[in-house]
């Protein structure tokens, strides 16, 4: 008789919501570095359906919205429900040196981005869809153990 690993034989439906939040997990983790040559402004930029952006928007309020460009601005609510608890910094080492989001500039928004114009042989039109984008943007800092209390 063959070994099982544990895993369900049904097909597992992903949710599209969960494995947004992951990717966005990474890129954070990523962002959060210490290099001291790079912008201190983090702008994330991810495709997204746009279901799964409309499930998430509910965690925000609305902070402007920018009628020409059709993008809404929102502020963070309840962000720890899309990224847990914590989501703000990455102590990098176990010297304690780390990097956080000043949670004072964090703002996210969603755009449909425009179609990409292609042209045929005989030069009629083509419109490609691109799909939604979700931005998140940030200014970061960093610190050492001596700032944990204070920053932390």
């Amino acid at each position: 008789m063959a070994k099982t690993l544990g895993y369900s034989r049904q097909p597992v439906t992903p949710d599209p919501v969960y494995h947004f939040k992951t990717i966005l997990k990474t890129n954070f983790q990523e962002k959060l570095n210490l290099a001291r040559k790079c912008d201190s402004k983090v702008i994330i930029r991810i495709p997204i359906q746009e279901q799964t952006f409309r499930t998430i928007q509910r965690l925000g309020k609305i902070d402007k919205q920018l009628s020409t460009l059709t993008i809404t601005k929102y502020e963070i609510g309840n962000v720890e429900t899309l990224l847990d608890r914590g989501w703000w910094f990455r102590i990098a080492n176990k010297n304690g040196d780390f990097a956080y989001v000043k949670r004072a500039t964090a703002r996210f928004w969603m755009y449909e981005r425009r179609a990409l114009e292609t042209f045929s042989k005989q030069l009629t039109p083509t419109y490609v869809p691109r799909g939604c984008m979700f931005v998140f943007t940030f200014v970061k800092g960093s610190g050492n153990r001596s700032d944990m209390d204070t920053v932390l």
